[in-house]
């Protein structure tokens, strides 16, 4: 009875030890931080690249293969590479200009579908070379590998003229007929690693135009993404806006859509010529304009693209029929009132002196 004992004993301590055995060490892994995806030559067959830093030399390699699926180009890359590569902590993913254009609604359902990649990954879209934009080393630092990462954090160099996508708003905005994406628009930096060149707009999952760095600071300003800090030169003096809101009222005028918003916007002075002894009510009148007028020339140029990059048909949806849904993209998004006020506050003049 002993002897059972201690056999059963025995089996209890072995059977946990059965769920490590297919566990690698942290030293055996690879993890990618960059993956950027553009087309060939054919322009049928993807080029996947990774970035891999390595944390004990402080460096980095970039390994890219070939396939007409993504999945099956980085099943090549791991055949290849002497350690195992896992793609679960990628954090940004950048596509060539030339395929999204084309469309990126395979790569989204790879990435949402296979759960090989978080859904929390950044999109952007790069124009030129991705291979030969993920082996620049400029302006690198210790963190090599990874310092690209700082343009889009928020707790690093993002600014609001740079816009945010992530991998499930993709999946979202292609999926649905209310709502389109603007994704970061970037090229190989001269001095920098980076430089931003606005947003790729998006209709479903194919790039229809591009906006300004100005013009994506508006559209966040919209979605009601900001940080303090950005700077507005008006024709007598420039204004760092250091708050913002929006609110939404949505009706029906005759048969068209209409949303009235209010941007309410917190500013203080930077610079001014003193010799004009400018007033506040004048500044104040000035960014308003600039800003409305600015806005309703993007509002223009989306709409007559049909990306839908504000969510208008988001804002609306509370006053669709069910049936009307699906008519938002084809039908009633081209007939849209788009009507924008701002209301700014000149907080402080700071050490500027202004006429009373």
């Amino acid at each position: 009875m002993k002897r059972f004992t201690l056999v059963f004993l025995s089996l209890l301590l072995i059977f946990p030890l059965a769920g490590c055995w297919d566990a690698k060490s942290i030293d055996k892994r690879l993890l990618p931080a960059i993956m950027g995806v553009e087309l060939d030559k054919d322009k049928k067959t993807y080029i996947v690249s990774l970035r891999i830093p390595d944390p004990q030399s402080k460096d980095f390699h970039t390994v890219h293969a070939k396939s007409k699926t993504i999945s099956d180009a980085l099943d090549k890359i791991r055949m290849n590479e002497e350690r195992s590569i896992d793609v679960l902590h990628l954090t940004l993913i950048i596509v060539s200009e030339e395929l999204a254009k084309k469309g990126i609604e395979e790569l989204i359902e790879y990435a949402i579908r296979s759960r090989e990649i978080k859904s929390k990954a950044l999109l952007a879209v790069a124009k030129g070379d991705i291979y030969t934009l993920l082996q620049s080393r400029k302006n690198l630092r210790k963190e090599k590998g990874i310092e690209m990462l700082d343009l889009f954090s928020p707790n690093a160099g993002w600014t609001p003229n740079v816009s945010l996508n992530y991998i499930w708003e993709a999946y979202r905005d292609i999926q649905a007929s209310t709502v389109d994406m603007a994704v970061p628009l970037l090229k190989e930096g001269t001095e920098t690693l980076f430089e931003m060149e606005g947003s790729a707009i998006f209709h479903n999952d194919k790039q229809v135009g591009t906006i300004s760095t100005d013009e994506t600071f508006l559209y966040n300003l919209f979605r009601d993404r900001f940080t303090s800090g950005i700077v507005e030169i008006t024709p007598s003096a420039s204004l760092e806006i250091v708050d913002a809101k929006i609110s939404h009222r949505t009706s029906w005028v005759s048969d068209r859509p209409k949303i009235f918003s209010t941007l309410r916007l917190k500013a203080i002075v930077v610079e001014a010529n003193e010799k004009t002894r400018l007033n506040t009510n004048t500044l104040k009148l000035e960014l308003e304009k600039l800003l409305e007028d600015r806005f309703q020339k993007l509002f223009g140029t989306v709409r007559s693209k049909k990306a839908d990059i504000f969510m208008t048909g988001v804002i609306f949806r509370s006053k669709l029929a069910p049936d009307q849904v699906d008519l938002w993209e084809d039908q009633l998004y081209e007939k849209l009132i788009m009507d924008l006020k701002t209301d700014v506050i000149i907080r402080n003049t700071g050490n500027v002196r202004l006429g009373q």
